[in-house]
Order: C-alpha cells, then sequence, then structure tokens
C-alpha cells in the first residue's frame, strides 16, 4: 500500500467516524503522523507490517481499545504509547523489541498484553501498575528470571512464558490468586517453589520440556488442576497429581474425566485444556465415522451404495472421482450414527488423488466383481493400499455380480492372516439384493467397535461443523474460517488449528495448513472435496489433452472445466496447486504457465539405443507398485529431465555430465536405473534419484520396496549387504550364485564415499577435485567390478580387494 492510498484510507475513516481499521498484510513500513486524528477508532490492526517504529501521535488515539502490531520490525516503542488510557488489548507479537518503555505502566485499563516471540530479557518493574490486567503472553523471548513484581498482578488469569531461559521462579508466584493458566513448557526448570501449591485456581499447568526433579516436595494439591504436563521431564510431583489421571506419556487429566480421544494424547497441552473445557464444559459424542468403497471401475460400488441406502437396485453410472453420501438413522450402541460414505472412482489414473482422503477412523468396503479372477480384480492391490493409509481400519471385502458367471474365490484363511483387518467376506448381488441384508448388519455391528465413534467434542465445535456442511460454497478462505470460529467463541489460533485437522479427518473440509510450498492451499479449505477431484477427473480424461500428451496452460482451463465451478484464473490456479501438490503434474521450464501430467504421456518408449551393459545398475523390487509412484517420481525429479526425454513408465534425467534412465514395469513391480557417465561421480546421480524414490515409498505407508543390485544374472538385497558390512563381514554368497562377492566392493559400486554427503537436485556441486585416495578406491572398484564380471583369476580379484581395503 502506498503511502498515498494509506492517507486516503485514513481521511475517509477520520470522515465517516470508523470504530475499526484493519491494514494487516498491507506491506505497511511507516505509518503517517494523521493516524493520531482518528479519535473515534476503537480498534487498530497493523498485523504482518514491516513497521519498524510507531509515531508519537499513536497517544492520540484516546478512544482506543484494540491495537494489533503483531509480526512487524518494530525495535521500540514511543513512551506516548501510556497515552492510550482507554487500551485493553495490546498486541506486540513477533517483533523485535529487547525493551519495553516504562510508560506502558500507566496503562490502567489494560486486560490483555501479548509479547510472544520478542528479544526481551527483563521486565519493566512498573509492570505491577497493571492491575487489571488478565493475560500476559512472554513466551518465546529471552527472560532467565522474573522479577518479584509479577506477584503484584492479581487480576492475572493466564501466565504464557514458554520457549525462555527460566532456571527458578520467584515465591511471589504464588500470590496470582486469580491465575487459571501457567504455560512453563520449554524452560531451564530444576525446581519449582513451594509456593505453587497457593495458585487454587489453577486449572492448566504446562511443565513439559524442563529439566524438573520435584519428586519430594510437599505440594500442596491444585484442586482445580484439570490438564498438567509433564512430557519430556522427570518430575512425578505425586502429591499435585493425587485428583488426576494419566493419559499417554506424561499428560494428567482429572479422574472423572472421560478418556481422552487418541488423537489428542500428541497435542499441546492448551488444545487438550481447550478439548476439555470448551463450551463451558458442554461436550458431545461424535457418533459419526467414515465408510470408503474401493475397488476397480465398474464393479458395482455406486449400486452397491444406493441398495445400502435405499433397499433396491438402481443401475449407476461411473463414477467421475469421488461422491460423498450420508448414511443417517442407524442405530449404534443406544446412539443415532451418522456414517460419511465416500464412492471412490476406480480409474487407476485417479488414485493419487485418493490416497489424501483414505484416512483411519474409517471402515473400508473393497468391492470386488465375481466375474474377474484373483488377478484382474487386483486383490491385494487394493488391501495393500488401505493398508497404507488406513491404518489399522477395518475392512470389509465384497465380492459383487454374483447372480452372473461367478469366477472369483478366495483363500480366506490365508487373506485374514496377511492382512489382520479383514473382518469378513460377503457375496452379494445388487440385482436380486442377495447378500445385502448380512453385509448390513456387519457394517452396523463393525461401526459399534470403532474405538472412537462416540468420541466426546465441545458442542461449539459441532455447531461450526454443522454451519460449515450447510454452506454452499466450494472454499472459503482461512481467515472466513476464523470468523466462522470466533462467532462459535473458539478464539485461539491453537483451537482453530486442532479443529480444522479434526474436520479434515472427517472429510468436512479439506485444509493444507502444512504445506509450505502453495500459499493458496494454506490458506484455503476446500469444503467440498469432489471440487477437487472432479477437477482432476476432467483433466485426466479429457481426450484433446491425451493427444497433447498431457501438456497444458494455465488459460486452458477456462475451456477444459466447466465455467460455472470453476469460473476465473484464482480457481483455476488453486488446482494447479493441488495437482502439483498431489505429485500429477509440474512447470515445464522452457514455457511461460505451461504444465504437464506424466499420467497422460504416450506409453511408447523412444529408441535410446542405451549401453545398459557398461551403465551402473540399480533397482527397486516392490510387492505392488500403483502408477502414481513412477508418475511422482518425474514430477520430482522434473528439474534434471533430459532434453524433455520422457514417456509414461520411463525418463532420462542428466546431471553434471552423467545421464540416467529410469523406467518401470508395472506387471513386474520393478523400478530399473541405469546411470551412464563418469565412473567416479555418476553415483551423484543414481543418489539423487534413490532419495527422490525413497522420499515417495515414505509417504506410502506399509509399501514395501526392496532395494538390490545387479551383479551378473541375479540381483542382490542392498540391504542385506548394508547389514553384513555393519557385522563386519567381508565376503557374502548371495543366493542363486555359486562364488564368493566382496561386500564392501559391491556397495562402493552404487554408494557415495562415507565422507561424501547425500546430493539433492538443486545442491550445486562445487568439490570437482576429490582428495587423490579417494580418487584411487573409486577406480580400484571399478575395476574390482570389472574383473568379477569378466570373471578374472582369483589372485588378481585378490590383489585389488586388498588395495580397495587399503
Amino acid at each position: 500500500m502506498t503511502k498515498a492510498e494509506l492517507l486516503e484510507i485514513i481521511h475517509r475513516a477520520e470522515e465517516e467516524q470508523w470504530l475499526e481499521l484493519n491494514l494487516s498484510g498491507q506491506e505497511i513500513t511507516e505509518l503517517p503522523p494523521e493516524i493520531g486524528q482518528l479519535q473515534a477508532l476503537q480498534s487498530l490492526y497493523l498485523t504482518e507490517n514491516q513497521l519498524s517504529h510507531l509515531p508519537p501521535e499513536i497517544g492520540q488515539l484516546q478512544a482506543l481499545q484494540m491495537l494489533d502490531l503483531g509480526k512487524n520490525q518494530l525495535s521500540h516503542l514511543p513512551p506516548e504509547i501510556g497515552q492510550l488510557q482507554a487500551l485493553k488489548k495490546l498486541y506486540l507479537w513477533n517483533n523485535q523489541l529487547s525493551q519495553l518503555p516504562s510508560e506502558i505502566g500507566l496503562l490502567q485499563t489494560l486486560q490483555q498484553l501479548i509479547l510472544w516471540g520478542n528479544r526481551l530479557n527483563q521486565l519493566f518493574p512498573e509492570m505491577w501498575k497493571l492491575q487489571f490486567l488478565q493475560a500476559l503472553n512472554l513466551g518465546k523471548n529471552q527472560l532467565s528470571h522474573l522479577r518479584s513484581e509479577i506477584g503484584q498482578l492479581q487480576a492475572l488469569q493466564s501466565l504464557f512464558l514458554e520457549g525462555n531461559q527460566l532456571n527458578h521462579l520467584p515465591p511471589e508466584i504464588g500470590q496470582l490468586q486469580s491465575l487459571q493458566i501457567l504455560n512453563l513448557r520449554g524452560n531451564q526448570l530444576r525446581n519449582l517453589p513451594l509456593e505453587i501449591g497457593q495458585l487454587q485456581a489453577l486449572q492448566r499447568l504446562d511443565l513439559s520440556n524442563n529439566p524438573l526433579d520435584d519428586s519430594e516436595k510437599p505440594f500442596k494439591p491444585l484442586k482445580n488442576l484439570r490438564v498438567l504436563d509433564l512430557r519430556d521431564t522427570s518430575a512425578s510431583l505425586p502429591t499435585i497429581l493425587a485428583r488426576l489421571k494419566k493419559q499417554g506419556d506424561g499428560i494428567y487429566i482429572p479422574q472423572h474425566s472421560r478418556d481422552l480421544p487418541e488423537d489428542f494424547l500428541e497435542h499441546n497441552s492448551w488444545e487438550i485444556y481447550d478439548y476439555l473445557t470448551a463450551g463451558e464444559g458442554q461436550l458431545l459424542p461424535l457418533n459419526e465415522a467414515k465408510l470408503l468403497l474401493l475397488g476397480d471401475g465398474t464393479v458395482g460400488k455406486s449400486s452397491l451404495v444406493h441398495y445400502l441406502l435405499h433397499n433396491k437396485f438402481a443401475r449407476k453410472t461411473k463414477t467421475e472421482g469421488i461422491d460423498r453420501l450420508q448414511w443417517k438413522g442407524l442405530t449404534v450402541n443406544d446412539h443415532q450414527i451418522r456414517l460419511n460414505i465416500w464412492d471412490f472412482g476406480g480409474q487407476e489414473i485417479l488414485h493419487a488423488t485418493h490416497q489424501f482422503f483414505l484416512t483411519k477412523r474409517s471402515i473400508y468396503i473393497l468391492v470386488l466383481d465375481a466375474r474377474h479372477g484373483e488377478q484382474e480384480s487386483r486383490l491385494e492391490y487394493w488391501l495393500k493400499l488401505i493398508q497404507s493409509f488406513g491404518g489399522d481400519s477395518p475392512v470389509l471385502v465384497v465380492t459383487n455380480k454374483t447372480d452372473e458367471e461367478h469366477r472369483l474365490t478366495l483363500n480366506h484363511r490365508f487373506l485374514q492372516d496377511k492382512y489382520p483387518n479383514i473382518i469378513g467376506f460377503y457375496p452379494t448381488s445388487c440385482r436380486t439384493g442377495a447378500g445385502i441384508p448380512e453385509l448390513k448388519t456387519r457394517i452396523i455391528g463393525t461401526v459399534a467397535k470403532l474405538p472412537h465413534i462416540h468420541d466426546q467434542m465441545p458442542a461449539s465445535w459441532f455447531k461450526l461443523k454443522n454451519s460449515l456442511e450447510r454452506r454452499k460454497e466450494n472454499y472459503l478462505s482461512y481467515e472466513a474460517y476464523q470468523a466462522l470460529c470466533a462467532k462459535q467463541k473458539i478464539t485461539e489460533a491453537d483451537s482453530q488449528n486442532t479443529l480444522c485437522g479434526f474436520l479434515h479427518d472427517l472429510g468436512i473440509v479439506l485444509n493444507f495448513r502444512d504445506d509450505n510450498r502453495f500459499d493458496r492451499l494454506r490458506e484455503t479449505n476446500v469444503l467440498n472435496p469432489e471440487w477437487v477431484t472432479n477437477a482432476a477427473y476432467k483433466l485426466l480424461n479429457n481426450v484433446e489433452l491425451c493427444k497433447n500428451h498431457g501438456v497444458f496452460s494455465k488459460s486452458d482451463l477456462a475451456n477444459l472445466l466447466d465455467a460455472k465451478n470453476y469460473p476465473s484464473p484464482k480457481e483455476h490456479q488453486f488446482i494447479i496447486d493441488m495437482l502439483q501438490k498431489f505429485e500429477m503434474c509440474f512447470p515445464l521450464a522452457d514455457t511461460d504457465n505451461n504444465y504437464l501430467i506424466p499420467q497422460l504421456l504416450p506409453n511408447n518408449e523412444p529408441d535410446l539405443g542405451w549401453d545398459k551393459a557398461n551403465s551402473l545398475r540399480f533397482e527397486f523390487h516392490y510387492d505392488i507398485l500403483p502408477h502414481s509412484v513412477f508418475s511422482r517420481c518425474i514430477v520430482r525429479l522434473h528439474e534434471i529431465i533430459s532434453q524433455k526425454t520422457y514417456w509414461r513408465t520411463g525418463v532420462v534425467l542428466q546431471h553434471d555430465g552423467n545421464k540416467a534412465l529410469v523406467t518401470a514395469d508395472i506387471e513386474d513391480k520393478k523400478i530399473f536405473i541405469w546411470v551412464s557417465g563418469n565412473p567416479t561421480t555418476r553415483r551423484e546421480l543414481l543418489a539423487i534419484i534413490r532419495k527422490e524414490l525413497q522420499h515417495i515409498h515414505r509417504t506410502i505407508k506399509g509399501l514395501s520396496a526392496k532395494a538390490r543390485i545387479p551383479y551378473k544374472h541375479i540381483t542382490v538385497d542392498y540391504q542385506h549387504l548394508l547389514d553384513l558390512e555393519a557385522m563386519g563381514q567381508t565376503t557374502y554368497i548371495p543366493e542363486g550364485l555359486k562364488e564368493v562377492i566382496q561386500v564392501q566392493a559391491l556397495l562402493s559400486g552404487v554408494d557415495l564415499p562415507k565422507t561424501q554427503p547425500a546430493v539433492t537436485i538443486n545442491q550445486n556441486i562445487t568439490n570437482s577435485t576429490i582428495h587423490g585416495s579417494i580418487l584411487a578406491a573409486e577406480a580400484i572398484s571399478d575395476s574390482l567390478n570389472t574383473v568379477q564380471q569378466a570373471d578374472t583369476q582369483p589372485d588378481l580379484k585378490d590383489i585389488l580387494n586388498e588395495l580397495l581395503q587399503n
């Protein structure tokens, strides 16, 4: 915002007697003196600007009750700040303040003072004058001690001191008779004063991450304590714990409280406290769960859902992405239960998006076609996928269309031993209704056993959830979500974040607050998941886009997507960001706003004439190999693709003068890597490829991906070689070979030297000169590989091995 624009707003606010002025996030570097003319102003928001100082005229805002200066660059405050005699809330979080003017002590009406994230190493003695102060946040500063005057803040209800350097507390802290919340997380406290027992109003005490040892002190019991956090401490505090029970590792709550939901045990003490006290303590049972139907296309998932809900057959069209429905009115454990049904389209090309909706707290129904054999049904592919993302969620396997030709027979005991989450097998026919009553009975019985189905949630959370479900928009900004939270008196940022994650798990919204790559995703809640998946479906199934080998521009989306649901470039960019998050597309470097979807590349492999015999080789063998693994690999490595050489199951990469050919055999469930170039540096390119594939493997829980090193006509287990090396074993006879191989020689052919760090795609490799002895060892290693493959005389092998080890 320019100075002229700012002055125009101030002038208008003065003329119209504005009560509130929000100038947050406007890149303001200087506040003009004219700000003092706003005599009617009661609230001024200046968060997330670039202010380094305030004008003295700020003191002229005599009606001001709220001043938010968070996330600026303030290093000092003018003494005129003390003239704001009506001020109730002063937010100075995340600035660069190392001291405060004593004039703050003149703010006799101040109720909230937020100084989190500054550089304060001491407090001014006049602070005791703030007799109406109710909330004081001094977290993330540099305080090594508290002044005794802290005890004179008799109205104080919450005191946040986390993340400082406190090694003791003054006895006067026991004088804070109104204190309800005390956060001391992450300090250097070794003991607590006995006066801590005088805080009889205290409800939340966070002592986590301190080197405490107070097991022998006779503390007076804190009878109103609702949450005590002792995680990462050695203290036991037995007297304080007299009325509390332990949950998880170091969390204590009242004996009479319901146990915390498992999901909450990793949360911070504020979120747990908020959970126990929100809505004036009123808690309601969740009584909801997700029912997800998976399986290949045309197996009858949608028809099965229709029969479960309406007790009759209906021929359904192919599901384009995801359909969501609600199954209401189920009586489970004397509660009325709602099942949120997610019917997933079976097209393999969409599985990359589906994985982000497959969650715990769910029941899975895997639907197979009775007319197909077990291999055609890809039974274990789907079971592995559910195992990866659904955790311990129960699975019901349904064999549908049993009224027609019946070819599919399953080994029930074998499958249940291998996949313990399978709780039953159910043959059905949506045409005749056969088997569906039994399936429905088992679904209800399974819901009754879900561990979180009746979790207690604050009433205010339910009101917000219901409000979001009634909204017609496809998405809303995070700020709008926060405003809805505020209407339900859910005002704490931590609580809002926790609730947002809870709604994400339930499928009410999609939110990606943890994604720092795309601002639009972090700051937007998607209320309609189909809005995202249907856009992906339209793109991935577009004939013209397929003809163009998956290349599209941002402007193309105006024609490729429905203008009613995706009307503007803003929505188009959001969809592109989502596709990039799912690692389904990447930007083309040499074009303006062009992107490529690897899943739409042609299948034909070009004639490369690759010399595989003289390449460095590596492989990954999988129990299942989802198509998305390789397409994501292309996306993650797109910055080093060589001359746009790629196809649906292959890519050529180039880095530092070396080239790599990476291909996938989906049927054989293997990925092959060949690297050609300089024998002393080509391992760096291999390290890059392995690193990105291993990242993908980690994101698919339960996926078995075994690294193997080709040698002659066999492949050797890479991890086994590492284990042998760690045990000091130098030789090994692998299965399928009648000769001894040298463990270190085989490993050194594919691994970087121990002293060399792992290489990343964006890393500039400047160290082109390597110590001569390392070069010599690498040269010997390469010679040894050549000797072994040529089956040279054993004595020459021994000589080379000895040189390598020396």
